[in-house]
């Protein structure tokens, strides 16, 4: 479903007789005559093929349908940020924006040129900035442009979360939820809370993005993921979005079954001053300087102070590094449920334990102010209770 297939006066309408309840002053409020209104609203109830509002002696009554998608538009609305743009110049410039060429633009929303041209110019003339401008043989967005395209792919979000929820009183649940998954994630606890969410929500598709943080953080900010599962961050990460904690990982020295450091360290034990002056004489294979498990794994060798291990190979992918350490004496820090299958196998072996301070916040992140379907409430739930098992 299209969002940019409705006119956004028409669900304006339909927001503004949800919170007026009163065809006159809606029509007064959003500059329409009444019967327009009227007509806004049936055009509305067409298309979902449901009915919005009960026509009483007192006023308009909202039903279900009209309770669930009133607040979707208003926040939709909200993020446009003016009336006078329309759902054919939004769906121009997003266009535009995804493709970068007026060509490549026009073939995937399907007009001319030069209508495509003309929106585009329209969507400027009515936010009153410029969005893009030349840049060789194509375009570039301006950062108006750029933060004028976030806000309308998140009003497009708003929008199709209303839809769904109107989907699912329908008994006729669509959707689509879009999770950015880090390392520790993808390893017990997202998989086991898709195969249990997909059972209530056979019908909603689960997209997973894999990715490191920064390379998630910006997807998340355009609206192309919903949350993001994975290592919380202490230094701040911007106010447009909120980070809330699941469970503390501890995070354990891995090493192959027959390294040399299994004879002479205790892997129950945690590591001691000498123990870890050991650990500094072989190479490593760590995530980047970004990454909070490289943030404490440099903090044990500084607190002895030993020099810090060499790292031949600095790499986020749990494949690789199991297959490095296979290959190797090089050591890495990971949580267990990172290599649970190996650790069971037999083909890695935990070296040492290692102090509780080490611990890493483990949580979800997610838009300030975002308002999630039932759907996507129930994925945060089953999150929250995985977590505690």
């Amino acid at each position: 479903m299209d969002v940019w297939e409705l006119n956004l006066r028409h669900l304006r309408a339909v927001a503004m007789t949800v919170r007026l309840g009163n065809l006159k002053a809606v029509a007064k409020r959003i500059n329409l005559s009444q019967p327009a209104v009227t007509q806004s609203l049936h055009r509305i109830e067409e298309y979902f093929g449901v009915q919005l509002f009960e026509r009483r002696p007192e006023g308009m009554h909202p039903t279900e349908f009209a309770i669930v998608l009133s607040p979707r538009i208003e926040m939709a609305l909200k993020q446009i940020g003016s009336n006078r743009v329309t759902s054919t110049q939004a769906r121009a410039f997003l266009s535009l924006s995804k493709t970068g060429s007026y060509v490549a633009a026009s073939s995937d929303v399907g007009i001319s040129q030069p209508s495509l041209h003309r929106n585009v110019a329209d969507l400027q003339s009515a936010l009153n900035v410029q969005l893009v401008e030349p840049r060789g043989r194509g375009i570039a967005l301006t950062p108006k442009g750029v933060s004028t395209a976030r806000k309308l792919r998140l009003a497009r979000l708003q929008l199709e979360a209303g839809f769904s929820e109107i989907s699912s009183l329908l008994n006729k649940e669509t959707g689509h939820i879009s999770i950015g998954a880090m390392p520790l994630s993808r390893a017990r606890l997202l998989p086991s809370v898709l195969v249990e969410f997909n059972k209530r929500h056979p019908n909603i598709i689960v997209s997973v993005v894999e990715g490191s943080h920064g390379e998630l953080l910006e997807p998340m900010r355009d609206g192309h993921l919903d949350l993001i599962i994975g290592a919380i961050r202490e230094t701040p990460i911007g106010k447009d979005l909120v980070q809330t904690s699941l469970f503390m990982d501890q995070p354990i020295v891995l090493g192959r079954k027959d390294h040399p450091l299994t004879k002479s360290i205790i892997a129950k034990n945690k590591c001691r001053h000498s123990e870890i002056v050991k650990l500094a004489n072989y190479p490593w294979y760590i995530p980047g300087k970004d990454t909070p498990i490289n943030e404490v794994w440099r903090a044990l060798f500084n607190k002895v102070p030993v020099e810090i291990p060499k790292t031949p190979v600095i790499c986020g992918s749990v494949m690789m590094i199991r297959q490095l350490l296979l290959e190797t004496n090089g050591l890495t820090l990971l949580s267990p449920d990172q290599v649970a299958v190996e650790l069971e196998a037999g083909w890695l072996v935990q070296i040492c334990a290692v102090p509780e301070w080490m611990q890493r916040e483990i949580g979800i992140t997610y838009r300030a102010g975002w308002h999630p379907t039932p759907a996507q409430s129930y994925i945060i739930e089953l999150l929250k209770l995985h977590s505690n098992q």
